[in-house]
């Protein structure tokens, strides 16, 4: 279930995916201030202690990366973000870096979220059976198609990028769901906060009338009780459009 790996995601994506892709405007530069030598000393998810020890660091890294590709570029974050032509991911650094900020910032609802769950993620994800939300997800998708008398061997091209704008919502809604069970609100919070802060890099262009039809017919289909249609159509939403 490393896909829940909130903090793995925020500090260990800074390295790899700036020296790959930033490497033209001298991101290389901020190396000095990586934490990743921290980050192998530590669990998964930290506890507090950890993440105020890491924050400075991390901060330190993500803004010199920022000033270094702003100075490159011209473009502020808001600017960069709105930039069509920016690649995803330069995108997903942009993220990180506005979501490390929340993480950081002991007064953010995110930053709250995360500490009061980050330790039942941790053992859950350590002791509780893998829900294999994204084989549930393909086994629901391809339920539902039989359901609607859709032949998966008969579709179209356009037919099956509308189905797979169903794949990566119903997987996040698994996730979303089952940690919601097992952790409670504040875990919810937190995951749905991440996905509302990366949805241009996790999701496609997928707002189409048909798409849209699609994904509240597969909602009713999958005849969910309350608390999780809840969670489903909040995922739903955030992944609806860019």
């Amino acid at each position: 279930m490393k896909v829940f790996s909130i903090v793995a995601l925020l500090f260990v994506g800074l390295g790899a995916t700036v020296a790959t892709h930033l490497s033209n405007c001298g991101a290389f530069q901020c190396e000095e201030f990586s934490p990743m030598r921290q980050l192998q000393e530590i669990r998964k998810f930290p506890n507090s202690e950890q993440v105020k020890e890491l924050c400075p660091i991390a901060l330190k890294y993500i803004e010199c990366i920022i000033n270094t590709t702003k100075e490159c570029t011209g473009m502020s974050i808001e600017e960069l973000m709105l930039n069509e032509s920016l690649s995803e991911a330069d995108r997903f650094v942009v993220s990180v870096g506005r979501l490390l900020v929340d993480l950081c910032d002991e007064d953010s609802s995110f930053h709250k979220d995360y500490m009061a769950s980050a330790d039942c993620v941790w053992r859950v994800i350590d002791e509780e059976p893998n829900p294999e939300c994204k084989l549930q997800g393909i086994k629901r998708g391809t339920e539902f198609l039989n359901a609607m008398g859709i032949s998966p061997e008969e579709m179209d091209e356009n037919q099956r990028a509308e189905i797979n704008c169903l794949e990566m919502p119903a997987t996040v809604a698994c996730i979303t769901s089952y940690l919601q069970r097992h952790c409670g609100e504040a875990a919810r919070r937190a995951v749905l906060h991440v996905v509302r802060e990366f949805k241009p890099v996790i999701q496609q262009e997928c707002s189409s009338d048909n798409v849209l039809k699609l994904k509240r017919d597969f909602l009713d289909y999958l005849n969910l009780d309350d608390e999780e249609k809840h969670v489903y159509h909040s995922v739903f939403e955030i992944l609806k459009r860019r």
